[in-house]
């Protein structure tokens, strides 16, 4: 595909973003588009769960995406640390990569849970492109 993609690529404004941040990458080992099920702890994973289109008079596109980020530790403190670097590396980011212009990105929801093994922090993205 050429340089110019649509709101469906947001997932790899978030891959790149996420896996260049220093923080992050110290704190987790991988960071999985989607779902991984043999990954060793600390991992990031994140996914689309909504997309919107509002057209402008102009009849240009305004896409929003709400992307889901998260992060599975070992234990809780570890993952709300985790957490803390992933927002501090997206919440309110705009780039312009890979042929896609994030023109915002805010954490809009979060939540807590353990599953299986893992502490598991989820944080809720709002991306506007």
């Amino acid at each position: 595909m050429g340089a110019n993609r649509s709101i469906l690529s947001a997932g790899r404004v978030i891959h790149a973003a996420l896996t260049s941040d220093e923080d992050v990458m110290s704190r987790a080992n991988k960071v999985y588009p989607i779902v991984e099920d043999k990954a060793t702890l600390p991992y990031i994973v994140f996914y689309r769960t909504s997309l919107g289109q509002d057209r402008q008079k102009t009849l240009d596109r305004a896409d929003t995406a709400i992307i889901n980020v998260e992060c599975y530790t070992a234990d809780y403190n570890e993952g709300v640390d985790l957490a803390e670097a992933v927002r501090a590396c997206l919440d309110g980011m705009k780039i312009a990569a890979g042929g896609l212009n994030m023109r915002s990105c805010f954490l809009t929801d979060a939540k807590e849970d353990f599953v299986g093994d893992a502490a598991v922090q989820l944080l809720v993205f709002e991306c506007k492109m």
